[in-house]
């Protein structure tokens, strides 16, 4: 297998790849490649996996990747290409999982923006757009290696909406028709008796 790290893949691979139009083709590639490949063949078959609209196949190509204890190790761009298949899968909590991970990750592997925008568009898929929120502004808050960016601003947007929206939806007191729990006596009535 190729030796990893930030290559530029073999082009002739690159272009295999690039040009396979189903998944069966893209698995029929890889099967009989797979040992030429570099991290950056595994992880264009990754996102070409994600644009035939297979992302289980991603997932499993990453999965193997991730417990290969010889050879090519997951980076970067494994990890978000990862974590976008299990969005694309309707599976946001495995994405905010796998984003976690990245966080906790002290020696290798570090979250980058790519990774943060994936986490807040899982957390606003999975109904928790405060989460999104808190995340755009801890981007935002003095970062020095990651900053707040363009798809940061629109996914916090839409949190920011997704909220109005669920307080918009909540009556007000005052439309709320109150229990009757006492009556009234007519004042005259009282009186004369």
């Amino acid at each position: 297998m190729g030796k990893g790290g930030k290559g530029k893949g073999n082009k002739h691979y690159c272009q295999l790849i690039k040009d396979s139009k189903a998944e069966e083709e893209l698995t029929e590639i890889i099967t009989k490649n797979f040992y030429q490949f570099d991290i950056y063949n595994i992880n264009m078959c990754m996102g070409q996996y994600n644009k035939l609209n297979h992302p289980q196949s991603a997932i499993n190509l990453y999965k193997w990747l991730v417990t290969n204890r010889e050879g090519t190790k997951a980076d970067i761009v494994s990890h978000n290409t990862a974590m976008k298949a299990y969005v694309d899968l309707d599976d946001p909590q495995s994405a905010i999982d796998l984003y976690k991970r990245l966080g906790a990750n002290r020696e290798g592997t570090k979250a980058d923006i790519v990774s943060h925008n994936t986490a807040m568009k899982a957390y606003v898929d999975l109904g928790d757009p405060q989460s999104a929120i808190d995340l755009y502004e801890w981007l935002g808050a003095n970062r020095k290696e990651t900053k707040a960016d363009i798809v940061s601003h629109n996914i916090a947007k839409t949190a920011r909406t997704m909220i109005q929206e669920f307080m918009q939806s909540i009556p007000h007191p005052s439309s709320i028709p109150m229990p009757i729990f006492f009556t009234t006596t007519n004042s005259t009535t009282s009186a004369a008796r």
